[in-house]
């Protein structure tokens, strides 16, 4: 048996010898002390080399990491040579193709046309150091190099995926389903194609019986990356595509593009649907066409598809639903639904009027799902039909923006309750001049929304995060307030995610990247924003000559050289109350991860993960933060140096000394609870070089050195804040701890707000971002799921406050929370299931919290304030 794990290298000198990748047939089962039975059964080194020239794998070869390993080449690479360096000399090496078999540079296939596929094909048996060649086809090519031990009982494996552009274009199948055909005869499954298919014929007929009203289009590309259309629609590679047909004369063209070059192909099948006699047409219950004003089916009409959903706008109260029969003697009723009470089966039509062919009906919506069926009978009342229409009248008005002129008109004419939502892929925009100030952008809105009902900015996919790109002095500026930007990748310009005068918006999972200067920049009187769950990295590629230090991942202000006290400035220096949180900074940042400028007021760096991996000496103080605001809170983060990059500081504070800067900046500043890794080497905490007052407290390395701090105005005496959580700003419930007397552990309830020990809470960093919730009155005591897999019992898992367990292991995540923020409070999402599970707490007196799906609901957001 073949085994993928790779272990990692502490693991196996535990074990001393790797015993879990290989048959145990035949081999000495000594004790773990006899080490004349270990085998290396790593590569020391992997290189591949095409025309002689070294290629780089992606990840990087490491000898612990099996892979999959990835090299992109062109079209024109044909082959490409591998040397690989085992650990032990004597290990044996094998190197073959996993995947489609191939002879004389074609792909073999069995009787049926299907690829014949091994994971041994043309393999190879050599030793360590020497080389060898594999011819590289198009499409994927996955290969596989195996290390085995000298006497072949072990071995590990790695695997390279080399992918070669296709250029091929002709379908390897192409089928016409009829989608009318119900029984169990397979030969009467497809339309029979006239001549029969053959990649390089591109005309055919077809014919169908009056009852086939739709039809599947269904091929097999020649690669996955193969793009196929059927009359416009795009289909995938073995899925269906289905059309209607007309009685009488219809096409279908199918348009296959291959992945490069300009082969395209493109097949014609035209298809005769029979005329119906007279009984055929009289049983007819199908619909012919079925339309809805005001709202968007969600899938196109086909006769006999018989469910629906439909999209309807907030703003839109009613709409109208026009619907024909497929044959003129049908008639057709609208009306509410009837299910079978026992299998919850469609079976009917009840408070429903006439549907008079071609004319519309007015139905009003409210908001939220309301359901309609229009009911058909046949002529001779022989047969009927039920078609389910699903309306959904959103909570928001959804504008759809497929490319970059439609995205830049959603964000001009947003309103408030506007969901902007991108099903595009890729949005380039140019050089629009906006302001006053003659500054340029990509994109950009001064549009705003209302706290009740914010603009939203998102992805349509879930999963997937379209790119905004562009030129200019930013790709993306927004001048509006209460907006809610989530999942969404943005790149380039000078600065790319800029906020301008903007307030009370959030972002959230957000990519943010290859920016000239710098990342993201909250300026010009922008408050109460916040960044979260998001990803800044690649700053600083190429800042302006004079600004060299413009390389920041992320500033928050106006440099004091902007203000409108300033000689020549112009800018509102209150960016106040923003809150950075949970994310990830680096790698590829060439300054500060954040820059906090003066005039800045009650900034919070909370739970996130700073990476100094293509950090530079530039980075001002040698540091992740510098903060010159006030009232600055930097917690619960995750600081990493392994790079030896040029930062020796986690925060410089310090104060700005301009003649116009009458305040005393860079005062009261907290930082606790904080984790450092710089390998061993040396570091600063905290770096107060003029300050009057600087809290610090709780933060520690893991590495177990001293934490050191230097400068004027330490206070090392702050501790880490004793907390209470409330449920919502104007409530007076308080979460607690029900502990009966003698016990150690109870449930976590609701209770009257009060200073009582009982709902006196700290969070305790863990590992980038996340925190343990103890109890304040004893550490020892932590909120759990009182069920450790509780993830398919929701509903009845109720959260203790109770020890915490031994150990960091897989069950210990559940231990662990994930503080999310909103404009009203946070969230708690629990470890255990990447964020998508929260505690949820009740809102009557002694009602126990439990564990729920995240769903907005009123108990799930909890406002966290001082004891």
């Amino acid at each position: 048996m073949l085994c993928r794990k790779t272990y990692l290298f502490v693991t196996l000198l535990l074990l001393s010898f790797l015993q879990a990748c290989g048959s145990d047939s035949g081999r000495s089962k000594t004790p773990v002390s006899d080490y004349e039975n270990y085998h290396d059964l790593h590569l020391s080194s992997l290189t591949l080399s095409i025309n002689g020239e070294t290629v780089e794998l992606m990840p990087s070869f490491t000898s612990e990491r099996g892979g999959p390993y990835r090299i992109d080449v062109d079209e024109t690479v044909t082959s490409i040579t591998l040397q690989p360096v085992a650990m032990e000399e004597e290990s044996v090496i094998t190197i073959s193709r996993k995947g489609i078999l191939y002879e004389d540079g074609e792909p073999v296939k069995d009787s049926n046309g299907n690829f014949q596929m091994s994971s041994y094909g043309d393999e190879t048996i050599l030793a360590s150091g020497e080389t060898d060649t594999k011819s590289i086809y198009e499409g994927d090519n996955l290969i596989a190099v195996r290390v085995f031990s000298a006497d072949k009982s072990s071995t590990f494996v790695y695997t390279i995926m080399v992918r070669r552009p296709s250029t091929e274009a002709k379908l390897t199948d192409l089928l016409v389903r009829d989608l009318a055909y119900s029984g169990t005869n397979t030969s009467q499954y497809y339309l029979t194609l006239d001549p029969a298919y053959d990649p390089d014929v591109t005309e055919y007929s077809a014919s169908a019986g009056y009852t086939s009203c739709t039809v599947g289009a269904l091929v097999r590309t020649p690669d996955r990356n193969t793009q196929v259309t059927v009359n416009g629609a795009r289909l995938s590679n073995l899925s269906i595509r289905p059309v209607d047909l007309n009685v009488g004369a219809n096409t279908l063209e199918i348009v296959s593009t291959p992945e490069v070059g300009a082969g395209i192909q493109t097949y014609t099948i035209e298809i005769t649907r029979a005329a119906g006699t007279e009984a055929e047409v009289a049983a007819d219950a199908n619909l012919a066409a079925l339309t809805v004003d005001g709202g968007e089916l969600t899938q196109p009409f086909n006769c006999l598809t018989r469910n629906y959903a439909a999209l309807v706008n907030n703003g839109t109260a009613s709409v109208t639903v026009t619907a024909s029969p497929a044959a003129p003697g049908a008639t057709m009723r609208i009306g509410d639904p009837i299910y079978n009470s026992s299998t919850g089966a469609l079976v009917g039509v009840t408070e429903d009027e006439e549907l008079v062919a071609g004319q519309a009906v007015s139905i009003d919506l409210e908001v939220g799902v309301d359901s309609k069926v229009i009911q058909v009978v046949s002529e001779d009342e022989s047969a009927g039909r039920l078609y389910l229409i699903n309306f959904n009248r959103l909570q928001t008005n959804r504008v759809y923006a497929e490319n970059a002129a439609e995205l830049q008109a959603a964000l001009e004419n947003a309103q408030p309750n506007d969901e902007i939502v991108l099903t595009g892929v890729i949005y380039e925009g140019g050089s629009i001049a906006f302001g006053e100030s003659g500054e340029t952008a990509s994109f950009y809105s001064t549009a705003s929304g209302t706290e009740d009902k914010p603009i939203y900015l998102r992805n349509a996919v879930s999963g997937y995060k379209p790119l905004i790109t562009g030129e200019g002095s930013s790709t993306f500026v927004l001048g509006g307030d209460y907006w809610r930007l989530s999942n969404v990748e943005f790149d380039g310009g000078r600065d790319t995610l800029v906020l301008d005068g903007a307030n009370h918006n959030t972002m959230t999972g957000l990519i943010v990247r290859n920016a000239e200067e710098r990342g993201v920049h909250i300026r010009n009187g922008s408050s109460y924003n916040i960044l979260q769950r998001s990803i800044i990295r690649d700053t600083g590629s190429l800042p302006r000559v004079g600004y060299e230090d413009y390389i920041e991942g992320l500033v928050v202000g106006t440099a004091s050289e902007e203000w409108m006290s300033a000689p020549n400035g112009d800018s509102d220096k209150q960016d106040d109350f923003n809150i950075i949180a949970g994310n990830v900074f680096g790698q590829g940042i060439r300054g500060e991860a954040i820059d906090i400028k003066a005039g800045t007021t009650g900034t919070r760096v909370v739970h996130n993960a700073f990476f100094a991996e293509g950090t530079t000496a530039l980075a001002e103080g040698g540091s992740f933060v510098l903060a010159q605001g006030n009232d600055i809170e930097i917690a619960y983060n995750r600081f990493v140096n392994e790079s030896g990059s040029g930062l020796d500081t986690v925060v410089t504070l310090n104060k700005v000394d301009r003649e116009w800067v009458g305040d005393s900046w860079g005062e009261d500043s907290k930082t606790y609870q904080n984790i450092a890794d710089f390998t061993g080497g040396d570091m600063t905490f905290v770096n107060s070089t003029d300050v009057i007052n600087a809290w610090v407290g709780d933060n520690r390395r893991v590495d177990d050195l001293d934490v050191e701090y230097a400068g004027l105005g330490i206070d090392s005496t702050f501790t880490t804040p004793i907390l209470r959580i409330r449920l919502g700003s104007d409530n007076d419930l308080c979460l607690a701890e029900s502990i009966s007397a003698g016990a150690n552990s109870g449930f976590l309830t609701s209770q009257t707000c009060s200073d009582d020990a009982s709902q006196s809470w700290q969070l305790e960093s863990d590992d980038n971002g996340f925190v343990y919730i103890s109890s304040a009155g004893d550490n020892e005591r932590i909120l759990q799921p009182q069920v450790l897999s509780y993830i398919n019992q929701l509903a009845t898992t109720p959260v203790l406050s109770a020890p915490r367990g031994a150990g960091n292991t897989a069950s210990g995540n559940v231990y662990r929370w994930q503080v999310l923020y909103s404009q009203t409070g946070v969230m708690l999402a629990n470890k255990g299931y990447s964020g998508t599970v929260v505690l949820e707490a009740s809102d009557e007196v002694d009602g126990i919290a439990l564990m729920q799906s995240f769903s907005g609901a009123d108990g799930q957001t909890l406002v966290i304030e001082d004891f």
